[in-house]
């Protein structure tokens, strides 16, 4: 049931953005939108078929000093790191989905026009896909669509 009312709050959205009256409030819609997925992607429960393989990376991070397996090296410091600092494996769940989701939809506020209806639009398609199950692939498409805005951000700054 959540999923579809996650789906009528960002169409409602969507529609809302269009009126001039909204135009105001068009940081707040967003801010709520990403809020939304963010929560919803975060703090998830066991969801197959990937979450248990990334609770053993997880673990395994704490046990082992190093990464002896296939494991990408930033993800499996990533997990140690927040082992070290106290916080448990949902943390990694919810701070991965706090970036990726964070990223993507800071791309699509920068190019959307309608930046709510492509999230929309990224609900209905690869949200579950990626954001849900591989979450270290979710990672690769967020470094990617950064690839496109921090370039221009560079080229800004004076010499």
């Amino acid at each position: 049931m959540i999923y579809f009312v996650i789906i009528i709050i960002l169409f409602f959205f969507t529609i809302c953005k269009e009126f001039p009256e909204c135009r105001s409030i068009n940081y707040v819609l967003f801010i709520i939108s990403t809020f939304i997925l963010v929560l919803f992607a975060g703090f998830r429960g066991n969801i197959y078929p990937d979450y248990l393989n990334y609770a053993d990376i997880y673990k395994e991070s704490i046990v082992t000093s190093r990464n002896n397996t296939d494991i990408e090296l930033g993800y499996f410091y990533f997990n140690k790191v927040l082992n070290y600092l106290g916080f448990g494996f949902q943390w990694v769940v919810f701070l991965m989905a706090a970036i990726t989701i964070g990223i993507k939809a800071y791309f699509f506020k920068k190019y959307s026009p309608n930046y709510i209806f492509s999230l929309l639009l990224f609900y209905c398609s690869v949200y579950f896909l990626y954001d849900f199950i591989v979450i270290r692939q979710a990672f690769a498409l967020s470094i990617f669509f950064v690839a496109f805005f921090l370039p221009e951000k560079f080229s800004n700054q004076k010499s």
